[in-house]
């Protein structure tokens, strides 16, 4: 049955009056992560609670602006100080920076690095899992996974996995299977996907209303540089091409110069619709 708890200290506790001492919590990508939760099963970690493994992805943190530039510092906290980072990824790149060892009150396992987090923070690479996106559910079940954390939007009567539809579902349901708790932050701003993206009420143990806003990842300008390449490459793909684009300046500037260019016929293949697929639609 489905509860729904005043707050995310409230529905960690009754999850792991739940599961135990051993917790494996695999969380949504990117700007879908359950940081709040996570962040209270690291406070439980710390206090040697719980045993504690994360799984995630693309864990984003508040990016700093330049040290003494005060305009990028309001703006930045204006875009970036409600929201809620995973706190031991802070951590750790403090003891890095200080030249100490990372943290070990839990275990960070992520298949896919935000840019330049391995570099910064060498000695998390060890626990740096290399499975392909479509295999991570399967991998985080073989090891043992029985929490999910993570947000998700709620319309109609129905919860929907928003930004991430691809491997979540399937990981909760293998969590319901392993007889895992399912903890879901409502979030009013998390977007509601069409499709298989809805989440069965009956699999949802926890519900936490939780509308901070999501992560802004700002939309730089496209340099010299990559106007170059975007040219040049359009102009060697021919009309009625396959485009694999993903996400980024590279793709944005491909696509600027496929439209530029009068390119006609072509199909797009992607694990998601970036700007780029949109402008050429």
């Amino acid at each position: 049955m489905m509860i729904r708890c005043e707050n995310v200290h409230e529905a960690v506790a009754l999850a792991l009056e739940r599961i135990g001492r051993r917790v494996f919590a695999m969380s949504h990508i990117g700007v879908g992560s359950g940081n709040r939760c996570l962040n209270v099963l690291a406070e439980h970690a710390k206090k040697g609670e719980i045993d504690l493994t994360v799984f995630a992805a693309l864990t984003l943190d508040r990016p700093k602006p330049p040290e003494g530039n005060q305009v990028l510092a309001s703006i930045y906290e204006r875009m970036y100080g409600d929201y809620t980072p995973f706190h031991f990824l802070e951590e750790c790149a403090g003891a890095a920076a200080s030249g100490l060892p990372i943290p070990d009150y839990l275990t960070y396992h992520s298949y896919h690095y935000a840019p330049g987090l391995g570099r910064r923070i060498p000695g998390m690479q060890s626990d740096y899992l290399a499975v392909n996106f479509r295999d991570a559910s399967e991998c985080a079940r073989s090891r043992g996974m029985n929490m999910v954390v993570m947000k998700a939007s709620y319309r109609d009567g129905k919860f929907n996995c928003g930004t991430n539809v691809d491997i979540m579902l399937r990981a909760i349901n293998d969590v319901k299977k392993q007889g895992g708790a399912v903890i879901l932050l409502e979030n009013e701003n998390m977007p509601f996907s069409c499709g298989n993206a809805d989440i069965p009420i009956g699999c949802v143990d926890y519900v936490v209303r939780d509308d901070e806003p999501l992560f802004i990842m700002p939309h730089q300008p496209l340099t010299v540089l990559e106007h170059a390449i975007g040219s040049h490459v359009a102009g060697i793909v021919p009309d009625g091409a396959t485009l694999q684009l993903g996400i980024g300046q590279m793709a944005d500037a491909i696509s600027f110069w496929l439209v530029r260019r009068g390119r006609s016929g072509l199909n797009g293949y992607s694990e998601l619709i970036s700007p780029g697929f949109l402008y050429m639609i």
